[in-house]
């Protein structure tokens, strides 16, 4: 019975943050929130592609224009 209640509050902390997500959207791109959720769902969908890549473990660096 716990891994069922577990599976269920995962369940809803994720829609409540996905729902969070595309409220967010909403508001910051002035989208009805079906708008909203359609790009969340295209943006989460490239994000999902390259999941792979661990985006903090290179350093960036900046090149000012004219240097090279």
């Amino acid at each position: 019975m716990a891994t069922v209640n577990n599976s269920f509050v995962d369940r809803l902390k994720s829609k409540s943050v996905k729902n969070s997500i595309i409220n967010n959207i909403s508001r910051d791109f002035n989208l009805t929130p079906i708008l909203a959720e359609a790009y969340f769902n295209q943006i989460k969908d490239y994000f999902t592609e390259h999941v792979q890549l661990n985006l903090t473990s290179e350093p960036v660096s900046l090149i000012r224009k004219g240097s090279l």
